[in-house]
Order: structure tokens, then sequence, then C-alpha cells
């Protein structure tokens, strides 16, 4: 199995490079896989289209926020520490990959592409983040109030993300500004 992430990773590494250099996706599978001098058959046991690629990087990246965030948590902390923790990990490792982030928000349609995509692959994690909240919202009602809860946390991590992305001030102290007001303001709301 590590085989199979390894060579994952690297088709997910050459891709974006690709991308951030020519600007345009790869013209094909085929032309990426001799680049990288591995099989056809290599990347398509792994993805089937660039878009699962680009989809399996939101995976990891989220995949490795959760993983830091959890062996650097216990059970002891609050509902706003949790989220500040999930926020500021998230956009540390957001900042490492800025120049993708960039490129693939570049137009409008990118833009809702990107939001779209996002929102798949993030949705869970905030599911599972608005139970750990355990807001008064969610005692509204069990149904209602966790999907309104995944929702608002869903809106507002957007809201943050595309700040994020016009963020010109240094080390984005003006994005960690607002990810700390806005939890502290959201939290005293509930």
């Amino acid at each position: 199995m590590p085989k199979r992430i390894e060579i994952k990773e690297k088709i997910l590494n050459s891709y974006i490079d690709h991308l951030l250099i020519e600007g345009v996706r790869p013209v094909s599978v085929y032309k990426l896989c001799k680049k990288l001098k591995i099989e056809e058959t290599d990347f398509y046991n792994n993805f089937g289209s660039f878009d699962q690629v680009e989809n399996y990087f939101w995976e990891l990246l989220l995949k490795n926020t959760v993983d830091t965030c959890n062996a650097d948590s216990d059970d002891s902390h609050n509902a706003q520490h949790s989220l500040l923790t999930f926020y500021y990990t998230l956009f540390e490792n957001l900042k490492l990959n800025r120049s993708y982030l960039l490129l693939l928000n570049s137009s409008k349609r990118s833009q809702l592409e990107l939001d779209v995509k996002l929102r798949k692959v993030f949705l869970i994690q905030f599911e599972q983040l608005a139970q750990k909240l355990n807001s008064p919202i969610s005692k509204i009602s069990e149904k209602v109030g966790e999907k309104l809860s995944t929702e608002v946390l869903w809106m507002h991590f957007i809201a943050i993300f595309h700040f994020w992305l016009n963020d010109t001030s240094p080390s984005f102290e003006k994005t960690d500004a607002l990810i700390e007001k806005s939890v502290r303001a959201g939290i005293d709301l509930t």
C-alpha cells in the first residue's frame, strides 16, 4: 500500500508542477506519464482523470490537517480552541500551496468550480466539526441543527478562504485576525 500512496503523490506533485509552470493542464495522461517515467496504467490504477488528481490534493490536505490537529489535541479543549486549531492548521497547510490555489482560483468560472470541489471534500469534515463543537444550535433539533451548523461552518470557511486568497498582508496577518475574531464572535453568538 505505501507504494500506491507514493505513486499517487508523485502523480499529484508532477501534475501541480506542470500546472504551475505551463499554466494549463497536461495535454494528456499519456504525456504526464512519459514525463514521470511511469506506465499509463499506473495513473489509471490510482486516478480516473485529472479532476480526481485535483480532488486528491484536497483530500490529502484535509487529512494532513486533521491528523495534525488530532495529534496536538486533547478532549479537554473547548469548541473555540478546537475550531481555531483546525483553521490555523488548515491555513498553514494552504500557505504551502498558495501558488497552486491562486492558479485554480484565477477566473470566476474556476472560483465556482473550486468552491464546488472544496465543498464535496470538506463537508464531511465540517459535519464532524459541527458535532464536536456541540453548539446550542444543534440542541434545537438534532438533524436541522447539525445541518445548519455544518452549513454555517462551510460558509464561514469559504468566506475566510476567499479573503485569504486576496490577502496581501505580511504572513497573512489579516487572515489570522479574521479567523480569530470571527471564531470568537461565532462562539459568543451560540
